[in-house]
């Protein structure tokens, strides 16, 4: 059977061109990595949070305390989700005739990523059930189900990823404790993983 040198050429024409949408999409996102959350390190946030969030985080949840910490935290509140479109309520404080319900039509394709894995990352820190906590968000912002069940079917990919390197972590931790036995110095090792000292021993 001849080869249609036809179809071969355009075949490719499309995935060189899916290609280099694929890599505009990580360039973005890859942006919005170093960028993300950055104005919590800056005024009018940076004070608010650091003299706060320690306090916020162990009051009881519903107490007098803690609403009373919410009042004092809220200019920065403010300011950080009208800064920052990967919130839905970016949309809202910036255009007033905007329900929070329907904030997320008018996201991008990168803001929804970003949302979503900013998410699953308070989730982590919260050390919360991750599909949980998906869930409530999905009601709070009214997500529909069809979107709903496709970040549910991304979590495993996620959890599979950072099960990953925690494995990296750990088998580079033992190599590295090997290596300083056999060199007379003893590696001191962060909760992630990461050597943070190296003490010389004398045998």
């Amino acid at each position: 059977m001849e080869k249609n040198f036809g179809i071969e050429n355009e075949t490719r024409k499309h995935i060189g061109m899916v290609s280099n949408l694929i890599s505009c999409m990580v360039n973005e996102l890859l942006m919005r990595s170093i960028t993300h959350d950055s104005s919590k390190l800056e005024e009018p946030e940076c004070s608010i949070f650091e003299q706060y969030s320690e306090s916020y985080k162990n009051a009881i949840v519903g107490s007098q305390e803690k609403k009373d910490i919410l009042v004092n935290m809220k200019p920065a509140f403010d300011h950080h989700l009208k800064v920052n479109r990967h919130h839905p309520e970016y949309f809202v404080l910036n255009n007033k005739d905007l329900k929070l319900e329907h904030a997320i039509s008018q996201f991008s394709v990168i803001d929804l990523i970003q949302m979503f894995l900013d998410w699953i990352a308070t989730s982590k820190r919260q050390n919360l059930n991750t599909f949980d906590f998906l869930d409530s968000m999905a009601k709070k912002y009214n997500l529909n189900v069809q979107l709903l069940q496709i970040f549910r079917n991304t979590i495993p990919i996620l959890d599979q990823y950072l099960n990953n390197i925690k494995t990296v972590a750990n088998l580079t931790q033992e190599c590295d404790e090997i290596f300083a036995m056999n060199n007379n110095t003893v590696n001191h090792f962060d909760s992630s993983g990461q050597l943070v000292e190296t003490e010389t021993i004398n045998k």
